[in-house]
């Protein structure tokens, strides 16, 4: 097993890639607040690549031309709270395959921030706030919501 999956604690999304014959895995570290990783795998469970990504990643899916992986970082706090991670989206690009991904990870500012956008907790910035769980790729994968 790939040395950095030795904490996994959870696996919170699949999304499959059949032009490619590619099954990409979010997996949750132990503890979820440290940054989690996506596993790339053939249909026949066969380990092609292991890319790390933001805390708590919750969703995985491809854009419709394929050519990148788009990951919705939940970053949820500790039960405690004392440790908070940013929420953020990893973009992976594997137009060059998988064993040469190109990866970065987007986060949040305060300034792009609407004034009636609410926080959960209000002792925390929005960077630490917003926890992307879900991502929705345009049909022309020009862009992504969530």
């Amino acid at each position: 097993m790939d040395p950095s999956l030795s904490d996994v604690a959870d696996l919170t999304s699949i999304a499959v890639l059949p032009t490619e014959d590619i099954i990409v895995v979010a997996t949750v570290a132990e503890p979820k607040t440290d940054a989690g990783h996506v596993l790339f795998l053939t249909s026949a469970g066969v380990h092609l690549a292991t890319v790390e990504v933001g805390a708590l990643p919750d969703m995985v899916t491809f854009t419709h031309v394929g050519h990148k992986l788009l990951v919705a970082n939940e970053g949820e706090p500790s039960e405690d709270y004392k440790v908070n991670p940013e929420g953020s989206v990893s973009i992976i690009n594997i137009s060059q395959g998988v064993e040469q991904p190109e990866i970065v990870t987007a986060s949040f500012t305060d300034e792009i921030i609407d004034n009636d956008v609410r926080k959960v907790h209000p002792e925390a910035n929005y960077v630490e706030d917003l926890e992307p769980e879900i991502i929705a790729v345009h049909k022309d994968s020009s862009r992504a919501t969530r």
